[in-house]
């Protein structure tokens, strides 16, 4: 939990690197190539035939960046016509001006004009199928969400700003970001995805070495640590994974809450003297599909729909490096989240360990 308090430190320090603000009913998210995910929900009702309806954007950065939008309606429980629903076309109603939406795929530029020129008016925007499902969608926030979008994205004042246009032109928006680059080995092309490295087997008195040293990390009777389980209780936990002759990774359970529980890893020498030191709580270590290892966590939140966050960390042959953050959003009723939010993305390229 000390490393998702940082990183919030983080993310309101470096303000350029990303951001994310959410108001009422929208949000706003951006990564670290400065790409922008906007994000509505319509209000949430507990009416049982009420189906929670989302729509995105996602905009670039850089001079005449075009917007990307989609709309997605939540999976529900109660008995539908939602897969009907799915497979044709909803009506969208702007301004007394209806038009037809195909939900499976990406608007089509003039239909995302229209709705952009729509929040940005404050216009009510509507949407229709059959005689069973009505959504009026909340623009309860929109203001503000543009607003931060365009302000990130140093467009106020440009012809290209979504919502604060202005005469002067596109010369000085932020300008895009590449990805940044992990150089990771293939740790074992022959293991399926989702597998573990080989576990290392010690002796006794070496496994209560090691024990003994991650214990320290454990916080009991008003010791300052990053676990707080019990001690004996984690350390019946531990499994170490070999990643080379030199070196290996411990992880034992680090913390158990009502709907979220992360273990403790730790990089150390695959032979004592151990000399840990920890690389994060996540919760799990696997072999990727491409190859690599990755350290992995998922938090959910609690609202209508389960929120989550996610995080991931690759093994660059050295260390465990920062991969991805992304959130799926404010749910509004969408079980696990309607959207992929991310705030860091990165590129990971695969190379052979012999090379």
């Amino acid at each position: 939990m000390k490393r998702v308090l940082a990183l919030l430190m983080i993310g309101s320090l470096t303000v350029d690197a990303s951001e994310s603000f959410s108001h009422k009913d929208w949000q706003v998210v951006c990564d670290n190539t400065h790409t922008c995910r906007m994000a509505g929900y319509t209000e949430y009702t507990l009416d049982n035939r009420y189906l929670p309806l989302s729509m995105l954007f996602v905009r670039k950065a850089g001079a005449q960046s075009q917007i990307d939008g989609y709309i997605q309606i939540a999976e529900s429980g109660e008995e539908s016509d939602l897969q009907s629903l799915k497979n044709r076309s909803l009506k969208m109603s702007v301004d007394q001006q209806s038009y037809l939406i195909d939900i499976s795929k990406k608007l089509p530029q003039a239909q995302i004009d229209i709705l952009i020129n729509a929040l940005s008016r404050g216009k009510q925007i509507g949407f229709v199928f059959g005689d069973t499902y009505r959504w009026d969608f909340s623009q309860q926030g929109s203001f503000a969400c543009m607003l931060r979008m365009d302000d990130y994205q140093k467009r106020i004042g440009t012809v290209g700003a979504v919502y604060k246009k202005g005469e002067q032109d596109e010369g000085s928006v932020l300008l895009p970001e590449p990805k940044p680059v992990i150089h990771a080995p293939r740790v074992s092309p022959d293991s399926k995805a989702g597998r573990t490295p080989p576990e290392v087997a010690y002796s006794e008195k070496e496994r209560k070495l090691l024990q003994y040293l991650l214990g320290k990390y454990y916080a009991e009777d008003g010791e300052q640590g990053e676990c707080w389980m019990s001690r004996e209780e984690a350390k019946e936990t531990l499994k170490v994974y070999r990643l080379t002759d030199q070196v290996a990774v411990a992880s034992q359970e680090c913390w158990r809450a009502a709907y979220n529980y992360a273990d403790a890893f730790w990089l150390i020498n695959a032979k004592p003297p151990f000399e840990p030191r920890m690389i994060t709580q996540a919760s799990g270590l696997f072999i990727a599909e491409d190859g690599t290892l990755r350290l992995s966590t998922a938090y959910k939140g609690r609202g209508v729909g389960d929120c989550w966050n996610r995080d991931e960390w690759v093994w660059n042959g050295k260390d465990f490096v920062d991969a991805l953050y992304t959130t799926t959003g404010l749910c509004r009723g969408f079980a696990g989240g309607a959207w992929d939010l991310p705030t860091l993305v990165t590129e990971v390229k695969v190379e052979d360990a012999s090379r």
